[in-house]
């Protein structure tokens, strides 16, 4: 191999490690795809292939000198974003495992109790019927096209290099604000009818 191709082959390593990176952590937290029937081995390849398929296609130059204290820091930039977008659809789904867990505290069923296979906690029958449901519905429709979306989105609208900002934390307050209403709401029907 000549240099020439070695620099390219290491530019294009390169620019696939901050993607690669954002992609992983993100896969990593994501509700549907975090359970422990879907190993490291294939969350690495899915990771990589979408960060092949999603490089190409970012339009911000992705800084290429990855043996540096900036990069380090990028790194972990990367993996918070991965982390903040992972579980803000996290969010969305323990909104319907806590409206499950009052509608079963609500019934008289919060004895009824079982592990969960994906976060290994206890919980009870309903709101994992609940969860399981939600899982199905979000396939059913093309959420995991969503999340695809999401990932190519987030590397536009905060690009490598923004770190996190006060905006960013209102946002995650305010996600999270959410989810305990959305839980209410959910679960005010049988909170009403007691």
């Amino acid at each position: 191999m000549r240099t020439s191709d070695v620099t390219q082959l290491m530019d294009l390593a390169l620019g696939l490690w901050f993607p690669f990176v954002r992609i992983m952590a993100f896969l990593r937290y994501v509700p549907v795809l975090d359970n422990s029937a879907l190993t490291v081995r294939v969350r690495i390849i899915l990771s990589l292939a979408l960060a092949i398929i999603i490089t190409p296609l970012i339009p911000h130059p992705i800084p290429h000198d990855l043996l540096s204290l900036n990069s380090l820091i990028l790194t972990v930039e990367q993996i918070l974003w991965g982390m903040l977008f992972g579980l803000m659809f996290q969010f969305l789904f323990l909104a319907l495992q806590l409206a499950g867990q009052i509608l079963s505290f609500n019934m008289g069923m919060s004895m009824a109790v079982m592990n969960d296979p994906s976060s290994g906690a206890s919980t009870t029958v309903l709101a994992e019927l609940i969860n399981v449901y939600a899982i199905l519905l979000f396939f059913a429709m093309d959420g995991h096209l969503l999340l695809v979306s999401v990932l190519y989105k987030g590397f536009t609208y905060w690009p490598i290099g923004n770190a996190l900002h006060p905006q960013t934390l209102r946002t995650i307050a305010l996600a999270f604000s959410w989810v305990l209403a959305s839980a209410s709401l959910l679960a005010l029907p049988t909170t009403l009818s007691c």
